[in-house]
């Protein structure tokens, strides 16, 4: 059984889709609307099983929706929670997908109002290093983690059915801060993706032939660097404060290692390498 009637989702790129794609497959929505800026991905979703109406109207997008959710770039969600949450009537629900929370909840804080509707901080942890509604899949969700970071003075029900939502998808649920959210994915996700593009960079430079030369291990370790830059740029600057602690802790950890190495100490270069392996079986 359904659990809303109409649910719009601005930006159908690969989250998206995937996530119309996904209420479609697993009714959770009877309608699904759909807000792009381009007339070419309108007309792209118009054709899709999972779209029953398009538009490039962003007040007409969540007419008649009792979820909205954001799934543009962070910039984009910020700017569109001030066009559009206080707009909402009492009762409506926007939850987002975006990977930095601290200012979208900042913005949302600043916008909401007792007469409008319920913003509901969320980060799905799912996601590729393809981008785009032609590599969306309706399973990208299942059995993977999504943040949830309400506002302090947000109703628990509203909390409650947005993470009915997410669960709906296939998602476990990790309430927390925006700001605990923001550290914690600057350790996990950020930091991992700027290591990855530092490596692809450097060997870029080098001017192997890596593509021949490198086996699975080098393909594994550089995957995430093919993420779109302009985005991951975006998402970096969005949470700096955060990256450039963790990036210098992490750096103070590879120096250590880096001495062990340049000092031959075999035994506490082992150790470093079995704490690494450690934490690679347990994840």
């Amino acid at each position: 059984m359904p659990i809303f009637d109409q649910i719009s989702i601005y930006g159908p790129g690969l989250l998206g889709a995937s996530i119309a794609m996904a209420i479609r497959e697993r009714e959770i929505s009877k309608k699904i609307k759909i807000w792009a800026r381009r007339a070419e991905t309108l007309e792209i979703c118009r054709e899709k099983a999972w779209c029953d109406y398009v538009t490039d109207d962003t007040h007409s997008g969540y007419q008649g929706s009792e979820l909205i959710v954001l799934c543009t770039p962070v910039e984009n969600i910020i700017t569109l929670i001030e066009q559009i949450l206080p707009k909402t009537e009492s009762g409506v629900l926007i939850t987002d997908v975006g990977s930095v929370k601290n200012d979208i909840c900042a913005s949302a804080d600043c916008f909401q109002n007792l007469q409008c509707g319920d913003f509901v901080g969320a980060h799905p942890m799912a996601g590729s290093d393809k981008s785009g509604l032609n590599h969306a899949s309706s399973n990208l969700f299942d059995d993977r983690a999504c943040f949830v970071t309400p506002l302090k003075h947000t109703q628990t029900s509203s909390v409650d059915k947005v993470t009915n939502f997410w669960t709906s998808l296939g998602m476990s649920i990790q309430l927390e801060s925006p700001e605990k959210h923001d550290w914690i994915v600057a350790q996990t996700s950020h930091l991992p993706h700027f290591i990855s593009s530092s490596l692809a960079r450097y060997l870029e430079s080098t001017k192997l032939e890596c593509s021949s030369l490198g086996g699975a291990g080098l393909r594994d370790s550089t995957r995430i660097a093919g993420g779109d830059p302009e985005l991951w740029a975006q998402i970096m600057r969005s949470n700096q404060e955060n990256l450039v602690e963790a990036l210098k802790l992490w750096l103070k950890s590879t120096e250590e290692a880096l001495g062990f190495l340049n000092d031959g100490k075999w035994e506490e270069l082992k150790a470093f390498l079995e704490e690494g392996a450690i934490f690679r079986k347990n994840l």
